[in-house]
């Protein structure tokens, strides 16, 4: 039925997340606006309401966080700016994996931009 060769051990339950990490979560939601004005395209970390470390790395940013406040449970969030195309690709450089990907467990966005009276207009985004 399954690999005949893993141990089976119990592992121990997942503690339920610390209510300040919604509250900090539903925080950063309702004022991704002004956050995003403030640190465009960056990672940020968001402790007691407030933004308490930011970057372009989020490792860098969860680290600076944790040593700033101690905590190791926080929400880190991407304070997107501006039009951004994601053209699907992969971050995993593994061929095999990207080889056995279907069309149903990966999602590609694919937009197309055209300018239009010296505007961009967004025109599609598919879903494959």
């Amino acid at each position: 039925m399954g690999d005949t060769n893993m141990p089976n051990q119990a592992f121990p339950p997942v503690p339920p997340t610390p209510r300040e990490y919604w509250e900090d979560n539903d925080w950063a939601n309702a004022h991704i606006a002004e956050i995003a004005a403030a640190y465009p395209n960056l990672w940020v970390a968001v402790v007691d309401k407030q933004v308490i470390a930011s970057g372009k790395i989020i490792a860098d940013v969860r680290k600076a966080a944790e040593t700033k406040t101690g905590k190791t449970h926080f929400p880190v969030v991407f304070a997107e700016r501006g039009i951004h195309v994601y053209t699907g690709q992969s971050p995993f450089s593994n061929q095999a994996f990207k080889d056995q990907q279907t069309t149903s467990s990966a999602i590609k966005y694919k937009a197309h931009l055209m300018e239009n009276d010296n505007a961009l207009s967004l025109l599609a985004i598919r879903i494959l």
